[in-house]
């Protein structure tokens, strides 16, 4: 947002949640860091600045639009996403972004960290049937960005 960007931020109501608490207090966090490295002038950067502060966080907070896990979300006509259970931990996601080019769809799932997909007392999460890419999906599957 500091260099331009006024669009929505997607995220899940649970995602939501827990940036109202983190995004705020670490803002506050790095303004306390950026005085502190002043005042002792101990950072190779003159003035220390914070990466954000707590003003931008909550204005960032304004952006933040739910939507509801599993419900597909159309950004243009050619591009849509939804968010998937990961099973990670309580409220996580991964991302399977879909593509519409050369009248071909093409999917992109963002996976990050991953848990026990058939543990229903952490979070139930879903299994996404993709085709690796290549050998080095197979290689990684579970981790990163998988094509389809």
């Amino acid at each position: 947002m500091k260099e331009g960007f006024h669009g929505p931020i997607y995220a899940t109501q649970s995602t939501i949640d827990l940036c109202s608490v983190v995004l705020p207090d670490s803002g506050h966090l790095q303004e306390e860091d950026a005085a502190f490295y002043n005042k002792r002038k101990v950072s190779k950067h003159d003035p220390a600045l914070p990466l954000y502060t707590l003003k931008e966080a909550q204005d960032c907070l304004k952006r933040f639009t739910p939507v509801a896990v599993g419900e597909t979300t159309e950004l243009s006509p050619k591009l849509a996403f939804r968010f998937v259970r990961a099973a990670h931990i309580l409220g996580s996601c991964m991302v399977e972004v879909t593509l519409q080019t050369n009248g071909q769809s093409r999917r992109l799932l963002f996976t990050g960290d991953l848990g026990r997909v058939r543990d229903s007392v952490i979070a139930p999460g879903k299994v996404v049937p993709l085709r690796p890419a290549g050998k080095r999906d197979r290689r990684r599957a579970g981790h990163g960005v998988h094509l389809r």
